[in-house]
């Protein structure tokens, strides 16, 4: 099983992400199911994906954790996303600063970013700095 964490930077109802993720996993439209709290999430209806969006008021207004039953490639799934859904995503770096994302484009553009360490402990929101 893999997951990711993804922050979307417009916000999308559940069928167009869930239409994004079956694209870009190249899997059937009915495989995906999104969620938005993990009391709803389904343990035997034989999802390959379970999507859980948050939603926020300000920046990167989603938050998206995809649960696949099946590996992939993590920065392959997000420039597919950023290009599906013609928006930036950002994804936590390796890097052990907490602040430090990695900033995918929707034309296939990655770069090393930090997110404005006020907003994120005070607000909850991730905002580039």
């Amino acid at each position: 099983m893999a997951s990711i964490d993804v922050l979307v930077e417009s916000e999308y109802s559940d069928d167009f992400l869930s239409a994004a993720v079956a694209t870009v996993l190249q899997i059937s439209r009915e495989e995906v199911v999104v969620i938005h709290d993990l009391s709803e999430y389904p343990h035997t209806d034989g999802s390959q994906v379970v999507c859980n969006v948050q939603r926020f008021d300000e920046g990167f207004s989603q938050s998206v954790s995809c649960d696949c039953q099946h590996d992939f490639d993590g920065d392959q799934f997000v420039r597919g996303i950023a290009a599906a859904l013609k928006t930036r995503c950002l994804v936590p770096a390796s890097d052990p600063n907490p602040y430090a994302m990695r900033l995918f484009t929707a034309n296939g553009e990655v770069a090393d970013v930090f997110v404005d360490a006020s907003a994120l402990d005070y607000k909850g929101v991730y905002i580039i700095a």
